[in-house]
């Protein structure tokens, strides 16, 4: 720049030298889809199914799981059972909601591998097939 003016890249570069705090906690930005999350302030985890590809939103939808033993509707395809940990739960996709990414606590299982009966579950919610 004329005048030997400081260019904004030198703003930044200065910037991103300051001494910062860690916050102890990572950004809440990359949840995977198909993953299981403690959820803060509910006694159930959750399986994330909003897809990888929406990442600028503050929110992600994600379905309850709810304990085998405290489920007491689950009707075939729309309620998948899983094993988390020891314990069975059950899929309560009906129960479908979207929340801040900053609720999400630890992940503490990931259920790829059972895509097709996730899957399965959403097309009989939203389709009844």
């Amino acid at each position: 720049m004329a005048g030997g003016e400081c260019g904004g890249d030198r703003l930044l570069e200065r910037l991103g030298r300051e001494e910062r705090t860690a916050t102890g906690k990572a950004p809440p930005v990359l949840m995977r889809q198909y993953a299981v999350y403690r959820l803060s302030g509910s006694p159930w985890p959750v399986l994330v199914l909003q897809s990888d590809h929406i990442r600028r939103m503050d929110t992600v939808v994600v379905a309850p799981l709810i304990a085998s033993s405290e489920q007491v509707f689950p009707v075939g395809r729309l309620h998948p059972r899983f094993v988390v940990g020891a314990r069975e739960f059950v899929l309560a996709v009906q129960m479908l909601s979207p929340v801040r990414k900053s609720e999400l606590g630890e992940e503490i299982a990931d259920l790829t591998d059972h895509f097709a009966d996730i899957s399965n579950a959403l097309d009989m919610l939203f389709h009844g097939f």
